[in-house]
């Protein structure tokens, strides 16, 4: 039952694909267009989804609660 629908999305998606490759294999030919690219392709990373992993924050090396002017002895507990 679920085999047409999934083959069409595979199909339209395939050709999705395929077409931001041969705009990006073109661009690649072009002077300059690798920054283009390579713009994109940040842009896109960072719009897409994380999860929960991905945004938790991580604990800095060196507690930021110091004073200024104390040393920061990691070598003690």
């Amino acid at each position: 039952m679920w085999g047409p629908l999934l083959s069409f999305a595979g199909m339209a998606s395939l050709r999705t694909a395929l077409g931001f490759f041969g705009v990006g294999l073109w661009l690649m030919s072009r002077p300059g267009g690798w920054a283009v690219v390579v713009a994109a392709i940040l842009v896109g990373v960072k719009l897409l989804p994380g999860g929960d992993d991905a945004t938790a924050a991580i604990p800095p090396a060196i507690p930021f609660d110091l004073p200024a002017n104390a040393p920061a002895d990691i070598s003690k507990p």
